[in-house]
């Protein structure tokens, strides 16, 4: 699905390394491929305020930032207080830093030399969850998956419906 909607979008590729690896699959991992991959470019990773706050808990966390710039979303009502409380208990030594985008609300600079940007977007409340369940039940899911995706459904819509069966039953367990 992700590549049917990647062929659109010019300069955009699916990055596989994930799904490649065996074994666990850990973020810092996936950033020391990516950086040896593109070697002269610094790289940003995307995450949402609430991962921000349990970063700690992630595997090797103190390198993420070495390895890339964090751009932090806000969700469930985070703000910039937030995040910058947040910043300064994982990082104490964290500087402000003037960020040239101007919608980027507040930003620093690690002790690691990387930076963690805050940038509100508007929250969408589209789950995959949200999605599966539309479909399931014979709703719709216009504009909130792109045509392509629709087109996929449809073309196997039997499959579709048998691995997503099997996904709810699993979630329903949990």
């Amino acid at each position: 699905m992700l590549t049917s909607v990647l062929e659109r979008l010019p300069g955009m590729e699916l990055c596989t390394l994930e799904q490649e690896r065996t074994g666990p699959s850990y973020t810092v991992d996936t950033l020391v491929a990516l950086g040896k991959s593109l070697p002269h470019k610094r790289l940003l990773f995307i995450m949402g305020s609430s991962d921000l706050a349990i970063l700690p808990a992630w595997h090797q966390w103190e390198r993420i930032s070495e390895l890339a710039d964090l751009l932090i979303l806000p969700r469930n009502g985070a703000t910039v207080v937030n995040f910058t409380q947040t910043v300064y208990s994982l990082w104490p030594e964290a500087v402000p830093t003037v960020f040239s985008n101007k919608a980027v609300q507040a930003a620093f600079t690690l002790p690691t030399a990387g930076k963690v940007l805050f940038l509100p977007q508007p929250m969408l409340e589209i789950s995959s969850s949200l999605v599966r369940s539309r479909w399931l039940s014979g709703k719709k899911v216009d504009f909130l998956v792109p045509p392509s995706i629709i087109e996929l459904l449809i073309c196997n819509e039997a499959l579709v419906e048998s691995l997503w069966q099997a996904k709810l039953s699993k979630e329903a367990l949990i």
